[in-house]
């Protein structure tokens, strides 16, 4: 499970305006690949919020040709097909 948050860097603080928006710092952006405009899910938990992609991409390499689901995880046709011929062995 460690590994799930190798990439997690320490962040930035920023301010909730009049509105109740937050900008998303360019290089988080980046980072995800977010594009303008781009829709996203924003889940409420005890003590956080968590935002994310809301377009389906595969959960191994981002692809979002034919996802298909696996106990709520996207996965792609051609990861899919890699995983069933490995364990298949």
């Amino acid at each position: 499970m460690a590994d799930k948050f190798k990439d997690l860097s320490l962040g930035t603080e920023r301010s909730i305006d009049d509105l109740g928006r937050i900008v998303i710092p360019k290089g988080m952006r980046d980072k995800l690949k977010f594009k303008k405009n781009q829709k996203v899910n924003i889940k409420l938990f005890k003590n956080h919020i968590q935002i994310e992609k809301s377009e389906l991409s595969c959960c191994f390499c981002n692809s979002e040709k034919d996802i298909e689901h696996y106990n709520n995880f996207p996965i792609c046709s051609s990861c899919l097909k890699e995983i069933i011929e490995k364990f298949s062995k």
